[in-house]
Order: structure tokens, then sequence, then C-alpha cells
């Protein structure tokens, strides 16, 4: 208790059959106040309230939640009653105590009472923390008890240390592995207690508010990134702070050869980084506002919060603390102000499934980022992590313990950097390029680590679907009791088109909305049909797709302009190829809707120079066609000029002995046109899109036919998608064959994603691109009516939700699909929300 005796504080941890007792505790060492006094002589003695009395309740199998008061109950006793009672059925839901809250008009160092609140776990969740469970274990045995006690281990380590599972579901599809994150995280701090110091940890999420009070009030607004963990060193003369970020990669990814752990100066370390770098600010500020309060109201207020935050951190210890008597000083020291508080250096911990064959023993520890920046990380093999749990004499353990004393230590810029750990994370050829087998040439560049999607996991067979093949969260209703979750289900033929239609004006969300679906389509269509990779073929007019992290993530590679592989014209080796005069009618169709100044008769001759190079034995190449179109006219004219601009601008390659095959470029793999590479060529962008195009029906038509999978539900195989980005700039010409992949693409396997700023683009008057969309994605647009939206197939809308959408924030969407009776608006969930594990 304080000097000024604002509340009291507690300082000892929870087990299960723990008790408390309300009455102040002898004073050791100490001269009771006379406020003290007078306090235990009220009190008198110790009644102990036992937390056993709520047990009956939370073993109530019927109830799907649970809401109590947490005076006498902390997250680690809940879990404890849980655990003995709950069969692993029941989980955390929220905790966040009041204090941690914002409330309007209200100080917020004023503290209301606590509760809690318990959930039914899903079963969706269930089974699939169990799947991830035994494959980031390694387990062996099949035996469901032994997987249910894995289960039952996370729910109640994540439980007690008050993460539930309203935070793991805002992560959206990766929240499962966000479970598995978080679980190892606190495992690992577990097998590190502290050397001297008294080592706390508690979420980020349930306390940013109330550390941003701490900070002196600093707003971030909406789009504010934070970490996920605050480890609290509490040492005998100050408390150190570091923000701690957990990143949990490769147990849902696409399968694939093993790779290696990504080097120590990997971009994918960026995002994680600038979260920790948010964090610390926050931290540092709240060192300043300590140093600089001066004795008095003010400083006895701000310490009283402070130690509300340690208290806050020991009720979420998962045992009482064996150093009681010295933890329960150094909280009264902050409580009456007499610690420094200091920001310690910034924690990543980065979990990668490395996949089969990797030995599961890759780990390295140090210093990662800028030397501004100071952070420290420990980069490690999953398997590599629950393999240290359970050895008490584990090198990758001890390198943890080294890790956290470090980052105690005080940021400096011109400190060496430090490594300790099995891998050598300078090495340039640490991590796997899987690109080094395609033979690329100039034109391709990427690393596909996330795939291509050609192995199998472990336990599967050829020829099958798993489960509900792939059905992607892409969110959470915003009008429904408890956020119920939304899918996307394009796997299940009750979907009888796989096009999608997204709307959205500048800046609200529609290119990280694509990427979390792409990425999520990709990584379950890995797991779920294993024989039949999904290949994804993207337009990208701004360079939005071409991030390294992205195209790690998903197995991309990114194909520029210039010397493609790749040859606009295709050989005749079939009943299903596309007949010479075919091909020479859309490639004149193409330039003559794009590009002006093109007559009859230079059309005619066109087409008449490309079926005689036809005849000639092979398919032509745009030089050939250039060279002997100027042999029949005799002069340049505009349709030279644009050929120039293809041959002389050297975008496709001439080289007879480097082009491929379109399905060798695409097959297994996300393939990103970088249209952006042309700068401000826009016919020559259009004229590429419209090119492969072409290309990409005659993929289509070739492939077969994958077969329909059971009844109720039937499922397809997902075989590819196209995404075009900005796709007002190619759906204005009319384009039929962009309309024939939209309305066959079903029987194939096949579907279209077309994004645009307005729902107008999607009718041209002669085409009607929205009639072939049975699933919308519509963000904020600054004009939309229900007749508009009903001309689209969006029945049922009423106007109070129309009048909404022009006011919706960042991803936020109107929803309509497959299993949604009426159209929904849900809050998606976007790409760089994926990463926050």
């Amino acid at each position: 208790m304080a000097e000024v005796p604002l509340r009291r504080f507690e300082a000892h941890g929870q087990s299960f059959g723990a008790y408390e007792s309300p009455s102040f505790p002898a004073i050791s060492g100490g001269i009771e106040t006379p406020f003290v006094a007078a306090l235990k002589q009220l009190e008198g003695g110790s009644p102990a309230i036992h937390s056993g009395m709520v047990s009956a309740f939370l073993a109530d199998e019927s109830a799907d939640w649970t809401v109590l008061g947490e005076t006498h109950i902390t997250p680690a006793v809940m879990a404890g009653m849980m655990d003995q009672f709950g069969a692993g059925q029941k989980m955390l839901w929220e905790w966040r105590p009041p204090i941690f809250e914002r409330v309007k008009d209200r100080a917020a160092l004023i503290e209301r009472r606590p509760h809690i609140s318990i959930a039914r776990v899903p079963e969706a969740f269930g089974h699939e923390l169990e799947h991830l469970l035994v494959k980031a274990a390694g387990v062996i045995s099949d035996s469901p008890a032994q997987k249910n006690s894995l289960k039952e281990r996370v729910q109640r380590t994540l439980g007690r240390r008050g993460v539930g599972l309203a935070s793991l579901l805002s992560l959206g599809g990766t929240h499962v592995a966000g479970a598995l994150g978080f679980y190892l995280a606190f495992e690992l701090f577990d097998r590190a207690p502290g050397r001297g110091a008294s080592r706390l940890v508690i979420p980020v999420d349930a306390a940013d508010y109330f550390l941003r009070v701490l900070a002196g009030g600093a707003e971030h607004g909406q789009d504010y990134r934070r970490a996920d963990l605050l480890l609290l060193e509490l040492g005998d003369e100050e408390v150190v702070i570091s923000p701690v970020e957990i990143k949990s990669y490769g147990l849902k990814s696409a399968a694939g050869p093993a790779h290696k752990l990504p080097s120590a100066e990997s971009s994918a370390f960026d995002d994680s980084l600038e979260q920790l770098a948010s964090s610390l600010k926050v931290v540092k500020e709240i060192e300043n506002t300590a140093g600089s309060l001066e004795d008095g109201a003010d400083r006895a207020l701000w310490f009283n919060a402070l130690a509300t935050l340690v208290e806050t951190a020991i009720k979420l210890k998962p045992a009482a603390d064996e150093q009681s008597a010295t933890l329960s000083d150094r909280l009264d020291k902050v409580a009456r102000g007499q610690m420094a508080v200091r920001a310690g250096r910034p924690i990543l911990t980065y979990f990668d499934y490395l996949g089969d064959g990797s030995g599961a023993s890759s780990y390295y520890s140090g210093r990662l980022g800028s030397r501004e920046l100071g952070a420290v990380g420990m980069v490690a093999d999953t398997r590599a992590v629950f393999a240290a749990l359970e050895d008490p004499e584990s090198a990758l353990i001890e390198s943890w313990n080294d890790l956290l004393d470090r980052s105690e230590s005080p940021i400096h810029g011109d400190e060496p950097t430090l490594w300790q750990g099995q891998d050598d994370p300078s090495d340039e050829d640490h991590r796997e390029n899987l690109t080094a087998n395609m033979d690329p040439g100039e034109a391709l560049t990427g690393q596909a680590t996330g795939s291509p999607v050609t192995e199998r996991e472990p336990g599967q067979s050829a020829g099958g679907i798993v489960g509900d093949g792939v059905r992607v969260n892409i969110g959470h209703a915003l009008d429904s009791i408890g956020h119920a979750a939304v899918d996307f289900w394009p796997s299940n033929t009750g979907l009888t088109q796989m096009n999608v239609g997204i709307v959205g004006d500048l800046g609200t969300g529609k290119t990280e909305f694509v990427k979390a679906l792409l990425s999520q389509i990709r990584s379950q269509a890995a797991e779920r049909q294993p024989d039949e990779s999904t290949s994804v073929l993207i337009f990208d007019y701004k360079g939005d797709f071409q991030h390294q992290e992205f195209l790690d993530r998903v197995g991309g590679v990114v194909l520029r302009p210039y010397r493609m592989p790749l040859n606009v014209f295709m050989p005749v080796t079939d009943e299903y190829s596309r007949k010479p005069h075919q091909q020479a009618g859309a490639f004149v169709d193409t330039l003559s809707k794009i590009y002006s100044g093109i007559g009859p008769v230079q059309a005619s001759v066109l087409k008449k120079v490309i079926r005689d190079i036809f005849q000639g034995g092979r398919e032509p190449l745009l030089s050939d066609v250039l060279d002997l179109y100027l042999e029949e006219q005799g002069k340049p004219d505009a349709v030279s000029s644009i050929l120039e601009t293809f041959v002389y601008g050297e975008i496709f390659d001439y080289h007879r002995e480097n082009l491929r095959s379109f399905q060798e470029l695409l097959t297994g793999r996300v393939l990103v046109v970088a249209l952006d590479k042309l700068g401000q060529d826009q016919d020559a962008k259009n004229a590429i899109v419209a090119l492969f195009l072409n290309l990409y029906y005659d993929h289509m038509i070739r492939s077969t036919k994958p077969p329909f999978q059971g009844s109720r539900p039937q499922l397809r195989y997902l075989k590819s998608f196209l995404v075009v980005d900005e796709a007002v700039n190619i759906m204005r010409y009319n384009f039929s064959v962009l309309m024939d992949l939209m309305l066959q693409g079903r029987q194939f396997g096949f579907g279209v994603m077309l994004s645009s700023q307005y729902l107008s683009h999607f009718d041209t008057g002669k085409l009607n691109y929205g009639e072939p969309l049975r699933t919308w994605v519509i963000h904020r647009v600054p004009s939309v009516s229900t007749k508009q939206l009903g001309n689209l197939g969006l029945k049922g809308v009423s106007d109070k939700t129309t009048d909404r959408i022009p006011a919706f924030d960042k991803h936020e969407v109107l929803y309509m699909s497959f299993g949604c009776a009426e159209p929904k608006i849900v809050r998606v969930t976007p790409y760089y929300e994926l990463d926050r594990l």
C-alpha cells in the first residue's frame, strides 16, 4: 500500500486450489502506519475466500457463456477450474479489467470492478488446434486422448495468462496458429523466471489504452499497430518494460519442400519490427512521464496506476511466486513511487515450421533490425521449440534466458551483433530459394518459399478433398451477437460461380483484403486438396502484390514486362487449340480496341500475315509478325508502330529457346504480372492484360475438368484464380474472353476476382460483368443506391444498410456470398492482421 492509501495491492500469483484473504498482511521489517494499524484492527482475522465456489457454474455443460466477477478469481484460478471441471470444452473468452478500458468522460486511473467471461470452445477451433499441434509438436501417435491433452494444455496456458478467444479470433484466419504462437511464447517465459528480477508478462491487447494513458494520453488512431505482450522486469531499483511481438508461420502454409529460417537481415521481419517500434515509442513515453513527475498528487496517482499494471501482471502468473516477500516489497516500492521506470529492448519471437526433413533443430537468437531500434529475437523452428520445452537442459532455453537478460540492458546504437544458436543467420544462402530450380531468366523474380504447392502433408493420400475443402474465414459480422465469423467457401458447389467482385474507394482496404484472401486460399488448398494445386494469376497495375514477404507466403514469382519468356501465339497441337485464324482474329481485336488508327485494310493484312507464318509450320513471334507486315505494306503505319512498342521495347523474349509454355509458368504458383513497371504507358499495360487473358483462357480449356466430390455439401477442386487489380482498365474494352472466363470457369475450377473503385465500372452498357459475380465485397464508396445493388444481384438490402456504406470505416464491407441469407456488414481481416500472432 502506498503512502497515500488509494487502494491496496496483492503481490502473489494464483494456482488452482489457492485462496485470497481480503485482510491486510503483517508488515515485514517495517513499522505500521496508524492507517494500516486501524485497518487491521477493523478487519480482524484473515477469512479465506476459496475460488472453488464457482466451479459448479463452470462445469455446467449446457452453458455457452458464463460471466462472473473477478474480485477473488483471476484467469489463473479460472484456468485451473476449467481444466479440472470443463474437460477442455470451455476457454476464457475475454479478460479486460475495467481499469484497462477506455471510458468516455471518466478518469482512466480510477478502477471499477472487474469481470471475466468464458465461452464454449468452437468445434472448428478445437479440431484445427489439435491438427496444428500434432504437426507442430511432431506427434506420431493418433491417440485422441494425446491430441486432446495437447489441446487442453494450450487452452489452459492461454486462459491463465489472460489471452482469450476474443483476442485470438480478431486475428482472422490465423487465429489457431496465433494460439500456438502465444502458447510457445508463454512456455518459454515460464522457463526463464529471471536471474534476480521478477519477470512478469501481460497481454498488450487488454492493456493498450491504459498504457497510452500512462504515456501521457498519446493517441494513435484506428490503424495503430502494437506488439502482443509486455515483459515487465521488476528489480529492486527499477522496472524495465519491453514490448514482445509473436509470429508463427508455416503450420498453415502451402505444403512444400523443407526450407530454412529467414536470415537475420531478411525483410520477413520488417512488419514485426515496425509493430515493436510502435509499442517501444509508447514505452519510452511512459519512461519519460515517470521521470518528469514531481512529488505530489500527480506522482502518487501515476505510480498507483503503474502499480495496478504490475499487480495485474502478477495475477497472471501461473503459480504463486516462490519469492513472494521479495515481490511484495518490489510492488510496494512501485506503489510508493520509489522505482525508476525504463524502456527495455523490443523482443521478437519468430516461430517457423520448416517442413519435413528440416531436422527440427534450427534456431538462432540475437539482434534483429537496426541498431537504433535495438531489438533482439529468437528465431526458431516450431518443432525445435516444442522439443526444448521437454528438455530442462536445452541449449535453446539457455539462449532464450540469455536473450531476456540482454533485453534489460540499455539500447545503444553502436553495440556489436551477438548470435547464439545452431544456424548462421548471416549466411546469404540461409533461406532456400525455390525459384532457383525454375530457370526463369531475367523476367521472373521472387522467392517461392511458400510453395509451389506440389508436396503433400504427412498422412494425406492422393485423390480427395479433405474436410470442407477451402473455406476461408474473411472476418466477422458487425451486426451479430458475438461478432459471428463469416466465411468464403469456394469449394462448395452451392456457390455456383467462384467469381468475386471487390469494390471500394481509394484507401478502403481492397488490396489488403485480396492479399489476405489469396494467402488463405493458397494455404488451405495445399492442405485440403493436396493432389491439385491452386494457381493464381495477378495483373498488378500498382505494385501492391510484389512485396517479398507476400511472395514468400503464397509461393509467388513476379513476371516483369521485359523479355517475358512467353509467346502470345500458341501452337496448334490438339482439338482444343485455337486455330490460326481464331488467334489472328483475337490478336487484331485486342489491338483494335486498345489502340486507335487501325483500319479494316490494315486489320486484314495483319491477320493474313499471322496466318501465313502459322502455315510455315510454327507459331509466330511478334518480331516475325512485324517484319512480314512491313514487307507486305511497304512502309510504316499505325499497326507497325504498335508492334514496334512490343518488339523494340523487348516486352517479350524473341529467342525461341528461352520461351516457356503458359502452363509451365503458372501451374502450382502465384504469378504476378508487374504492369506498374511499364510506367505511364497505359495502352501497353492493357494490351498485355488482354493478350494474357487469351493465354489464360486457352490454359483453362486445355485443363481437365476435375470431378465433384461428395454431397451435402458437394465440393469442387479449386484449380486457379485470375485477379485483376484496377479492373476498370480492362472491363471498359468489353473483351468477350473475360466474360467467357467468368461464365465457363466453374466447370474447370477457375474463378475471377475483379477489383475496382465504383459499382458502375462493372456494367459497361454492352457487357454487365456483375452478372456472373456471386460473391461481392463492397467497401466504402462515395455514393450507392439500393437499386444499383439490386441490379448486381444484391437483393434484400434495406435502404438503411445502403445508407451506411458511404460511412464505412476502413476494412468494413457489405458482403454477399453463398451461405448468406442476405448481405451482411462485415469487418474483414486485412492481410497485415494475418501476421499478428
